[in-house]
């Protein structure tokens, strides 16, 4: 079984890699028949730092694919794929607190994955709305696809209204198995999103994003998800093709352990990190990341919801990590 999922991780990263898609930003683009074929690999390596009484430690390497394929497109409507890999391979001793006895000990995974399959249709209404749906299932689990356990599905459903030539209101419709608040309840949302000269943004809830450009070679960025995902980020272009940068991240990874006692449990791992580095487009179609930063504030817990934290809790002390990614887009 694990060659197989090793294979598939080659498949997806032989078709191509590409830039992640922005997936707000791609359902709500005022634009129809313009998807290209893009994907992306990303590797991430946090180093072996101290995790639980004794001698525990941990270490891991964070492992990303993932694509995007139009299917079929015109100026009217857009049907397009999607999907990925993410690969958390520990290097770990690290055992669940709430093991009944050392000999029967619960140790950690050695691996955490999530594979994603996704589809999307968007399509342009006579009075210029733009309307549309996403479907997707992944199994973010030590044993995915194992059994319907390990197993979540998404749906959104859209509109944009547009309000002038750039803005818009936009209305959508969540639901999701695996969210990290409120799951199996479909959550509304709403928001006003804006265009001008030097900015661009989506003002509402549960999400907002921003992008500014005070000047051509200073851009900045900061978006948020209610009610523990926050990304901020300072980018400077010194020439066209090179873009340095440093920010901010708040992120949160929900997983569907296959031998947990409880069914409604799920495996959670926050991490809050300071990240900088140095984007190179090498062409119009790829471009070649290297970063590095630190990682704080780093646990995981097994529970029903975030209140449940303090409950067979493992705490990784801070530290470094290096990374990479790869993009392509054509």
């Amino acid at each position: 079984m694990r060659r197989l999922y090793l294979f598939l991780i080659l498949v997806m990263a032989g078709r191509c890699l590409a830039q992640s898609d922005d997936t707000m930003g791609f359902l709500l683009s005022p634009k129809l028949g313009q998807q290209k074929i893009s994907a992306n690999y990303a590797v991430d390596h946090h180093f072996q730092e101290d995790a639980g009484p004794g001698d525990r430690e941990m270490g891991f390497t964070k492992h990303g694919m993932s694509f995007r394929l139009p299917l079929s497109q015109d100026e009217t409507r857009e049907w397009t794929v999607g999907g990925g890999v993410g690969v958390l391979d520990f290097d770990t001793n690290a055992i669940f607190p709430d093991s009944s006895c050392l000999w029967r000990a619960d140790r950690f995974p050695g691996e955490l994955w999530d594979l994603r399959l996704d589809t999307t249709y968007r399509w342009r209404m006579e009075n210029g709305w733009i309307a549309g749906g996403q479907l997707a299932v992944n199994s973010p689990s030590d044993r995915p696809f194992a059994s319907l356990e390990e197993m979540a599905v998404m749906f959104n459903a859209f509109a944009r209204i547009p309000q002038g030539e750039s803005d818009a209101w936009v209305l959508f419709l969540n639901y999701s198995s695996n969210r990290e608040f409120l799951q199996h309840i479909p959550i509304p949302g709403a928001g006003y999103q804006l265009k001008r000269e030097r900015l661009s943004a989506l003002l509402g809830l549960p999400l907002s994003n921003v992008h500014v450009e005070p000047l051509d070679w200073l851009h900045l960025d900061a978006s948020y998800f209610i009610p523990r995902t926050i990304h901020g980020q300072v980018s400077v272009l010194p020439i066209e093709t090179v873009r340095f940068y440093a920010g901010y991240h708040w992120t949160n990874n929900r997983f569907l352990r296959h031998d947990r006692a409880d069914d409604d449990d799920r495996l959670f791992y926050y991490e809050q990190n300071v990240k900088g580095g140095v984007e190179w487009k090498i062409t119009e179609w790829m471009s070649v990341d290297v970063h590095g930063g630190y990682a704080f504030n780093r646990l995981f817990f097994e529970g029903e919801e975030y209140d449940d934290r303090d409950q067979n809790r493992i705490d990784m002390d801070d530290g470094p990590f290096l990374g990479a990614q790869i993009a392509v887009r054509f």
